[in-house]
């Protein structure tokens, strides 16, 4: 049997093809391109680089690198910390004038510890080497073909 793989991300096509609701196509260069490949970009993974880049400027990848379980709790702290604004009645961003990294400025506010969960995540990603577009295409997929409220659930 002839296998096929992917021109990009080198998962194997064929004799998979149809196992992820997919096939591929024969892009010009007549390189076979798989289904997730062949979606656009939902962006993630150029932040997820972003991110990564940054934080091995900052020195968060020398030494010791944090566990999984470690990574969890600053993620639900990130949560934690959106939780207590939106407690406070602050505006969803603001600047504060106090930071103690030394800058005369700071955001703060929900939204910006949401996304401070969010770079958590995807650092967590980073260090991982998961496709972030990928996954949250699977994810999305699955959602989409849930039944409304997921059969009835409540908010």
């Amino acid at each position: 049997m002839t296998t096929i793989i992917c021109s990009r991300c080198k998962a194997t096509i064929w004799p998979k093809i149809g196992v992820y609701g997919g096939g591929c196509e024969l892009n010009v260069n007549g390189e076979f391109i798989c289904d997730e490949c062949s979606r656009p970009s939902a962006g993630l993974n150029i932040l997820r680089d972003e991110i990564k880049a940054n934080n091995i400027i900052r020195g968060w990848y020398d030494g010791e690198m944090p566990r999984p379980l470690e990574m969890h709790a600053l993620m639900h702290s990130e949560i934690s910390e959106a939780t207590e604004s939106v407690r406070n009645g602050e505006d969803a961003v603001w600047i504060s004038n106090e930071d103690p990294g030394g800058l005369d400025y700071k955001p703060e506010g929900e939204a910006i510890e949401l996304m401070d969960c969010l770079i958590r995540i995807l650092d967590r990603f980073g260090r991982e080497g998961w496709n972030a577009d990928a996954i949250y295409r699977q994810k999305m997929d699955y959602n989409k073909a849930r039944p409304y409220r997921h059969g009835g659930k409540k908010i």
